[in-house]
């Protein structure tokens, strides 16, 4: 595929990003744009992403990701730029690479130059990521030298790749590592390293077909595993291989497509790995953007790592059917998908034109996002999310460090039992610890964005302009309405720490204001700094969204939110106990078991929830697409 790329001016960015100019109101209209140009947008933000690079680099002492100097060098091949800079990224890339062959680190890469501290065994992966392909793609582009010089490093990387063992479970990895295998070992000439490749993928599939995506609807992640999938899919040395991967693509843009919506451009549902705790952005915008779906992206959006995504979205790539994308404009939808074979890992979506409403009921991990609500608005606005906090802070911006090293934004567990039928939830969560923890705060927050039409609180308006708290109390009842779409959240259970009473309030913070947020929180301590001992701090929210039409369509929302009968249910003789709520028709059913391990009873009109690998208004979508990859 030829595409003449311009260097565009940042206003140039905002049209090719299909908006335009600002009119005297405010608003940006969205105009659409062939693939073409939406190509030609990812390509120039890529351009001068790699102009960035190879002048950070020229700096004495330079510091760059490792990963990001492939990535620019297949950047600089693939928009048909100077090969020779792509010559001087790779060594700049490969050469920290540990070469001696008596070093239990034979091979490996690091995650950054120059930061020691930072121990990423996932370095590796994504330091080879963009091998394979430039020497399938553009061999005929480098140097006799280049070609010596890497021949021995690529030996080495594939010691390193079978070193690292990754678990099926971590999907971005798994998929990255065994893409890896195939096409760079395709390209040295290793058949060892493709069968390796070979058999994980079907290693993938095997578990997939039971467990389905384990690294479930994030932002981020669904983008990375994608990038490996459409390099493997243009690049796969038979016809055999390359429909696996057809497969697997079909599968990640159905789970795509499906919880696709459409007024915010995202992604919604519940998601494993968010990063973007407010609005649920990520990486795979690029890839809603490329296909027409997502209308714009922010230039900001492109940075290297798209380069993997470009190169798989030229020339003879892979691209999603129209009966897959058909699937992001079904008006009225209910999703549900499973990503574990372990009982209760399943997750839920109801979609219509006004709102998304979604949820899953196990603890995936400190940046999982278990409840995901969004509303539909004339204006972008953030999603209505749940977290426990110590920080007094649940908007992603205090970062810790990982085990890694990587500084990245954390929250606690909130140890969900939650029953989702169509536009209701019923979550009974538990803000206790596994362990010890020092702070001046704990809370489950219900995150909102003020940038809406109404907002009602305790049965009255409430207009957010400036830092404020106003006092709840168990029973207290959150309303939102933008436009049609209207959300009510009911605190129908809250437990201070030690026994005593919660704190819960109406709040908006500087913090959150500068975002465009307030909360609803529930605070189960709030003082002094003090260790907090693990014991079990339940919280128990019941949450309807609705089409209004009118004022008295909102009150009836509210009065049927108010008046829904929750009853307690006394431990079981496991010592399972939990809420029961009857709100219009459906009854709904939530027990957690005394350890925060054991799968929680969950239940909707007496059925026990249960789940796919996918399927969308009852249709199985999965298990014809698998079938399609083989054994």
């Amino acid at each position: 595929m030829n595409m003449r790329i311009f260097a565009l001016p940042c206003a140039a960015f905002v049209l090719a990003a299909g908006i335009s100019p600002v009119s005297a109101d405010g608003v940006a209209a969205v105009t659409p744009l062939s693939r073409a140009e939406r190509l030609n947008f990812i390509a120039v933000g890529l351009q001068n992403q790699a102009d960035r690079l190879l002048k950070k680099i020229e700096a004495p002492n330079a510091t760059p990701t490792d990963r990001d100097l492939p990535w620019a060098a297949l950047a600089e091949l693939s928009l048909r730029r100077d090969p020779k800079r792509a010559e001087e990224l790779l060594k700049c890339a490969f050469d920290p690479q540990i070469m001696d062959p008596a070093s239990p680190a034979y091979g490996k890469l690091p995650w950054q130059i120059g930061h020691p501290e930072i121990k990423d065994d996932n370095a590796i992966e994504f330091g080879t990521q963009a091998i394979g392909p430039i020497l399938l793609g553009y061999r005929d582009k480098l140097s006799p030298e280049i070609m010596t010089y890497l021949r021995p490093h690529v030996d080495a990387a594939f010691v390193a790749l079978d070193r690292h063992k990754v678990r099926v479970s971590y999907t971005n990895i798994f998929l990255m590592k065994l893409t890896s295998l195939i096409l760079m070992g395709q390209a040295a000439g290793n058949e060892t390293a493709v069968d390796e490749g070979r058999k994980m993928l079907g290693e993938w599939f095997d578990y997939t077909r039971t467990a389905g995506i384990h690294e479930y609807g994030s932002p981020t992640y669904y983008a990375t595993s994608l990038n490996s999938l459409v390099l493997g899919y243009k690049y796969a040395p038979d016809a055999d291989t390359r429909e696996k991967y057809r497969a697997a693509l079909d599968l990640f843009w159905s789970d795509m497509a499906a919880n696709y919506f459409a007024p915010r451009g995202t992604l919604s549902g519940p998601h494993s790995r968010d990063y973007s705790f407010l609005s649920g952005e990520g990486g795979i915008g690029i890839f809603l953007y490329a296909e027409g779906l997502k209308p714009a992206i922010n230039p900001r959006d492109v940075d290297l790592e798209k380069a993997t995504a470009y190169e798989g979205l030229i020339g003879n790539c892979y691209r999603p059917s129209a009966k897959i994308l058909a699937l992001a404009n079904v008006p009225e939808r209910t999703v549900i998908a499973r990503y574990d074979a372990t009982p209760g890992c399943d997750r839920y979506n109801f979609i219509t034109p006004d709102y998304a409403i979604g949820s899953a009921s196990k603890d995936y991990g400190e940046q999982d996002k278990l409840i995901d609500i969004e509303l539909a608005s004339p204006t972008i606005i953030n999603a209505i999310t749940i977290d426990q906090d110590a920080f007094d802070s649940p908007y992603g911006t205090v970062k810790t460090a990982d085990r890694s090293g990587h500084d990245k934004p954390t929250h606690l567990q909130t140890h969900p039992a939650t029953a989702q039928c169509r536009n209701t939830i019923l979550t009974l969560l538990d803000a206790g610890q596994k362990k010890p923890i020092t702070t001046t705060s704990l809370a489950t927050n219900v995150v909102f964005p003020i940038k809406v039409d109404e907002i009602r609180f305790e049965g009255a308006s409430v207009t957010i302009t400036s830092p404020f708290e106003q006092a709840g109390k168990v029973g207290s009842i959150l309303t939102l309405r933008v436009g049609n779409a209207a959300l009510c959240v009911r605190v129908f259970a809250a437990t201070g720490v030690g026994g005593s009473a919660p704190v819960i309030v109406l709040k908006a913070d500087e913090e959150g204001l500068k975002r465009g947020v307030a909360r609803l929180a529930v605070y189960e301590y709030r003082g002094e700094s003090a260790t907090l001992a693990p014991e079990h701090l339940p919280v128990g929210l019941l949450i309807e969204a609705s089409h209004v039409d009118s004022s008295s369509d909102l009150r009836t929302l509210e009065d049927a939110v108010s008046g829904a009968r929750i009853t307690q249910i006394a431990p079981d003789k496991t010592g399972a106990g939990g809420y029961s709520a009857q709100i219009a028709s459906h009854a709904l059913d939530v027990r957690r078991p005394i350890s925060a391990d054991d799968t929680p009873i969950r239940r909707t009109d007496g059925v026990d929830m249960s789940a796919p690998v996918l399927s969308v208004n009852g249709e199985d979508i999965a298990t014809p697409i698998l079938n399609a990859a083989g054994h």
